[in-house]
C-alpha cells in the first residue's frame, strides 16, 4: 500500500509538471522534446550530441530541448508516457531502469486509440546511421539489440532501443595495491585472501553504497558463471529442473554460492568502511578518493571517473582501475542431488589451475599445455560474463509524439560515429555502437584503459533483460532488493547470512508465487 501511495504521489507531480513544462516549450514537429535521465554519465555530453545534431539538420529546422530528471526511472516515466500527449509533451524519453515490454504487453489498453504505447522502431534497423554508408542494424552492439527485441506474432520487432553502454566491476585504488604489493585477484578465493592481506596493512578492503544494489555488479555474474545457457534461460522463465513453472528456481545452489561470495567479502564489518551502509554512492566513492581513507576497491562503473568531476577530481588525478568482477572460484565444481562437489572440468582442478588459465585468458597468451582446449574454452566464456548497465537504458518514444520524425532522425544520429565520439571525449564512456573507427586517447586513465581491453572479449549480462511477464509485469526479480543490507549490515537484528538470505528468498516469493502468477496475466 506505501509503495502504491508513492506511485499516486509521484504521478500526480509529475503531472503538474509537465503540464507546467507544456505551457513553456514548443511542441512542435521540428522541436524535439527529450526527457534525459540525469545519472553517472551526466548531461553534458548529450547536450553536446543534441547542439551537432541541430547544427546538421538546420535546414529541416530541428532544434532540441533537453529536460534532465534524476528520476526518470521506472514507474514515473511509464505513468508519464500513460498520460498522453496533454500532459506529456516529451518526444524522446532516455531513461533510466523503465520495463517497456510492461508498456507494450498492455496493447491497446496503455493508451486509449493507439495499438501500443511506443512508436516502433523496427524500422530504424534498415537505415543508415548518419552520414555513414552503415545501417543502424550493423552498427548497434548485437548483444544489446537482443536485450531490447520482442517477439509479436513470430516476428522480432522494437518498441525501445538501447542509447547507453556501461560495464561494471570492481573499482581499485592501484596506489595502494603497488604501495602494498597487493595483487588483483583472479578467483574469489583469491579475492578472499586479497582481504586479510589488506586488512594486515592496515586498509579497508571495500566501501559500497547500501540499497542501491552496487553489489548486484559482483553477485549477479558470480552466479551466472555457475550455470549453463540453458539454466539461465529456464530461471528467467521461473522453469525449475521438472519442468514446471514454479518458486523452486529461487532455491538453485547456485544462487546460494553467489550468495556466500559475498558474505565471505563483508559479512565481517571490519571487512567495509563503518559508513557503507548509510552512504549515499557520490558519499562512498568520495570516501574511495580521500586517500588518507585507505579504501582498497569497491562495486562500481566506468562512470566513476565522469561522475567524479563533479567532486573536484579530474580522471586520473587519482589512479583508480577498474579490474573484472574475480571468477567465482567454484566454478570448477558442479553438484549432485544433494549437495557433494565433483569436479566439473578434467584438466582444471584447483584454484591455482583456474587463476593460471584466467590469467593466460587476460593477458591473450596461449593456454597451458596442460589444459584442454575445450575447459580452456569455457572458462574464457565464463571470464567474458561482464555486467553492463546498459540493458537498463532503453530510449522510447511515445506513440503520440509531434516529433517522431526527428526524434528517430536523432537515434540514428546518436548511432554515428561523431557521435559517439563526442560521448567519449566527454565522459571517458562508450555508447552501445560499433567502436572501429573510436579514437581512443594516447594516455587512457587507468579505468578508461580497462574499458577499452574489454572492447571484443566481453558478453555483457544484466539482471535487467527479463523478457517473461513473470518478472516485468511484477516487482519480482533475481533476489530481494538490497542483498548487501542484509549480509553487510552493522545491524545485528537485520543481519543474515547467505544461507539465511537464501531462505528468506526462497520464503517471500514462493508465499506469493500465485499471486505473481496472476500479475503476470494481467
Amino acid at each position: 500500500m506505501k509503495k502504491f501511495v508513492s506511485l499516486l504521489v509521484c504521478f500526480a507531480l509529475g503531472c503538474a509538471v509537465l503540464a507546467g513544462c507544456s505551457k513553456e516549450i514548443d511542441d512542435s514537429e521540428t522541436n524535439l522534446i527529450i526527457s534525459l535521465y540525469e545519472g553517472g554519465y551526466g548531461t553534458s555530453a548529450f547536450q553536446k550530441i543534441a547542439d551537432k545534431f541541430e547544427e546538421h539538420y538546420a535546414e529541416e529546422g530541428y532544434t532540441v530541448t533537453i529536460i534532465e530528471d534524476p528520476a526518470l526511472v521506472s514507474s514515473t516515466v511509464i505513468s508519464k508516457i500513460q498520460s498522453g500527449p496533454k500532459v506529456t509533451p516529451t518526444d524522446l524519453f532516455l531513461p533510466g531502469d523503465v520495463q517497456f515490454r510492461q508498456i507494450i504487453s498492455q496493447g491497446d489498453k496503455f493508451i486509449k486509440g493507439y495499438e501500443y504505447g511506443l512508436e516502433d522502431l523496427t524500422d530504424l534497423f534498415g537505415q543508415k546511421v548518419y552520414g555513414e554508408d552503415v545501417t543502424y542494424a550493423k552498427k548497434l552492439d548485437p548483444q544489446y539489440a537482443d536485450g531490447s527485441a520482442i517477439e509479436i506474432d513470430g516476428e522480432t520487432r522494437y518498441f525501445s532501443v538501447p542509447f547507453m553502454g556501461g560495464i561494471s566491476g570492481l573499482a581499485y585504488n592501484n596506489e595502494l595495491f603497488e604501495a602494498n604489493g597487493w595483487k588483483l585477484p583472479n578467483t574469489t578465493n583469491e579475492l578472499i585472501t586479497l582481504i586479510e592481506e589488506i586488512k594486515e596493512d592496515e586498509a579497508t578492503p571495500f566501501v559500497w553504497s547500501s540499497g542501491k544494489g552496487y553489489w548486484d555488479y559482483c553477485v549477479y555474474p558470480w552466479w551466472r558463471q555457475l550455470v549453463t545457457d540453458e539454466e539461465a534461460e529456464d530461471f528467467w522463465n521461473c522453469v525449475d529442473k521438472n519442468g514446471d513453472v514454479s518458486a523452486e528456481v529461487f532455491h538453485s545452489q547456485a544462487l546460494l554460492t553467489a550468495f556466500t561470495a559475498l558474505q565471505d567479502c563483508i559479512y565481517d564489518t571490519k571487512n567495509s568502511h563503518p559508513k557503507s551502509m548509510t552512504f549515499t554512492h557520490i558519499e562512498a566513492q568520495m570516501a574511495m578518493y580521500e586517500t588518507s581513507n585507505r579504501i582498497a576497491m569497491m562495486p562500481t562503473g566506468d562512470w566513476l571517473e565522469n561522475e567524479m568531476k563533479n567532486s573536484g577530481y579530474q580522471p586520473g588525478q587519482i589512479d583508480i582501475g577498474l579490474m573484472k568482477v574475480p571468477v567465482i572460484s567454484d566454478v570448477i565444481y558442479t553438484y549432485d542431488s544433494i549437495g557433494n562437489p565433483q569436479y566439473k572440468y578434467q584438466t582444471i582442478q584447483s584454484d591455482k589451475k583456474l587463476s593460471e588459465v584466467i590469467t593466460a585468458i587476460d593477458t591473450n597468451a596461449s593456454k597451458p599445455a596442460d589444459v584442454s582446449q575445450e575447459d580452456f574454452d569455457a572458462i574464457t566464456k565464463i571470464r567474458s560474463y561482464t555486467n553492463s548497465n546498459g540493458f537498463m537504458f532503453n530510449a522510447m518514444i511515445p506513440v503520440y509524439s509531434n516529433a517522431k520524425k526527428a526524434a528517430k532522425e536523432f537515434l540514428l544520429y546518436m548511432a554515428s560515429d561523431e557521435a559517439q565520439q563526442i560521448f567519449y571525449n566527454e565522459t571517458g564512456a562508450l555508447l552501445p555502437y560499433s567502436t572501429a573507427n573510436l579514437q581512443k586517447p594516447a594516455n587512457p586513465t587507468r579505468l578508461q584503459k580497462a574499458v577499452l581491453d574489454s572492447l571484443g572479449k566481453t558478453t555483457y549480462i544484466s539482471n535487467k533483460i527479463q523478457k517473461n511477464p513473470i518478472f516485468y509485469n511484477t516487482d519480482l526479480e533475481c533476489w530481494q532488493n538490497n542483498i548487501e543490507g542484509y549480509i553487510g549490515t552493522t545491524e545485528k537484528a537485520d543481519k543474515m547470512t547467505a544461507k539465511q538470505f537464501w531462505d528468506w528468498n526462497y520464503d517471500e516469493y514462493s508465499s506469493n508465487f500465485d499471486l505473481y502468477l496472476s500479475m503476470a496475466q494481467q
